[in-house]
């Protein structure tokens, strides 16, 4: 993905030997500014920002995939999920059209959508995310 133009455009630029040979203003059609954005976490030139709840969850997980290891937990660790970027994250990225809307987004539900029902149930169960709460309801 190019450097960032005015707010919903992009500059393209084409580059050889670091030097830069062109650049252009470029307003990308709806379709296609989700795969720029992909590609744009993949390469590292935008950032995705994992909250709190959103590090707990990987870190949940995390413990989940190590002590069962037989139960094919995802490897949501990172700070970019090793399943590929248009499959975890592209499904959530409608209506985003910049790189600052892109550091906005709520990573919690693209990666508890990676878990099954089943694998939310037994997380729950098994890891929740309070002891409190769960020794409320218990």
């Amino acid at each position: 993905m190019g450097q960032k133009g005015s707010e919903d455009h992009l500059l393209l630029s084409r580059r050889s030997w670091g030097l830069q040979l062109s650049a252009k203003p470029f307003v990308p059609k709806e379709e296609e500014v989700a795969p720029l954005l992909c590609e744009a976490v993949r390469s590292g030139s935008a950032k995705i920002v994992f909250s709190e709840e959103a590090r707990q969850l990987q870190g949940r997980v995390s413990l989940m995939k190590r002590t069962f290891p037989a139960e094919n937990w995802p490897d949501l660790s990172g700070n970019t999920p090793s399943l590929r970027t248009e499959e975890w994250l592209m499904p959530w990225l409608k209506g985003i059209r910049t790189r600052e809307q892109l550091a906005t987004l709520d990573l919690l539900p693209p990666l508890r959508a990676r878990l099954s029902s089943e694998q939310q149930r037994l997380l729950n169960e098994r890891a929740p995310a309070s002891l409190l709460s769960r020794a409320a309801t218990g």
